[in-house]
């Protein structure tokens, strides 16, 4: 395997901390478009919506089917992130 010491030794920890931020970020924010959406939907005041609510609608519900699996990597990126810092806590571990 092909490996750069200097590389990883300055910045791989900065790297897997941003990686945590920006998956924790992304789910963040589709979590917060899906409950905003679906509160939308389920409110009274929707009784009849414009073009515009129609086509933000089905671009949100488009958009939430297409990339669920990015959500579930995410999830899975920051429960590795989260365990390899016990691992570097306990070396011999």
């Amino acid at each position: 395997m092909f490996e750069i010491p200097w590389f990883m030794r300055g910045w791989y920890k900065q790297i897997r901390v941003t990686v945590f931020m920006f998956s924790f970020f992304y789910n963040l924010i589709s979590v917060w478009l899906f409950i905003e959406w679906a509160s939308n939907m389920i409110s009274k005041q929707y009784n009849d919506p414009s073009a515009f609510h129609l086509a933000f609608n089905l671009f949100v519900v488009y958009n939430m089917f297409l990339h669920y699996p990015i959500i579930i990597i995410n999830l899975f990126l920051m429960l590795k992130e989260i365990v390899l810092q016990f691992f570097q806590l306990f070396p011999d571990f």
